[in-house]
């Protein structure tokens, strides 16, 4: 279910920390947040400060280099996370660029628990945003990249589909935490990082990847990633009879979607 909200800020400001409120948490079990620009709206480059070497001879001046900085378009992910999550806290001095006009799309994905008779209910579910205080400085910018795979087709039967994408940093960031998405027919899940001199890091692995789990995964510290390092992901599919998810039985076709 995807319901739309107005955002009612009288300026420009930072999302410093969001919550998820399920209502309903026997019947809900994920929802994601997404925000959308004002209509028309075109984004303004925004000055940020650039990493220089250290030179001991060069004047303070000299060490200080900003450079005018391409933001995104939107629609922009916001949070996703399942029932019983803690509040997400962005890092010291770190937000997300919450502009006026904008507007809240909430999706709240529900399932009936195995065996339960079917049941109707109201749901109130809230998605809650902790925004800057006044005069409070964001001094880190908080984004999300949104890496998808081209279009595919799981074939009926086949226990270990494997679908594999990467993407390259083309400026110097952290990175603070993963949002898989994989779908009802999803096996295991691996992202590392190649960094510019060789160096292998494992961000993630799920071995037993569960659509009714797939939630935000923050890392207990940010992970440097510099211009050039590739993050590569391998995702293995079940559309077999031995999937005990597979919703299809017999299995069918399967094409991804979203």
């Amino acid at each position: 279910y995807t319901e739309n909200f107005a955002i009612e800020i009288e300026e420009d400001t930072w999302i410093t920390a969001y919550e998820f409120f399920p209502d309903n948490e026997k019947n809900i079990f994920r929802m994601t947040a997404l925000l959308h620009d004002p209509e028309g709206f075109v984004p303004a480059p925004l000055e940020v400060e650039m990493q220089v070497p250290y030179d001991p001879l060069a004047d303070e001046d000299e060490l200080e280099q900003t450079r005018m900085r391409e933001m995104p378009k939107g629609p922009h992910f916001a949070g996703k996370g399942v029932r019983g999550d803690d509040p997400v806290l962005l890092p010291p001095e770190g937000g997300r660029v919450l502009r006026k006009g904008s507007t809240l799309e909430l999706i709240v994905e529900y399932e009936r628990p195995m065996y339960a008779e079917p049941l109707e209910f109201t749901d109130t579910s809230k998605f809650g945003m902790f925004l800057a205080n006044e005069g409070e400085e964001i001094d880190v910018l908080v984004e999300s990249i949104r890496v998808e795979a081209d279009d595919f087709v799981v074939k009926a039967g086949d226990p270990n589909f494997e679908v594999a994408l990467s993407f390259t940093t083309e400026e110097n960031i952290h990175l603070i935490g993963l949002h898989p998405d994989l779908g009802v027919l999803g096996k295991n899940l691996l992202v590392n990082a190649t960094y510019p001199d060789g160096l292998v890091k494992t961000l993630m692995w799920l071995p037993e990847f569960k659509r009714q789990w797939t939630t935000s995964y923050y890392f207990a510290k940010p992970i440097a990633a510099p211009i050039g390092t590739r993050i590569d992901i391998v995702a293995h599919y079940d559309n077999s009879e031995d999937n005990w998810d597979n919703p299809n039985v017999p299995p069918k076709d399967v094409s991804s979607g979203p």
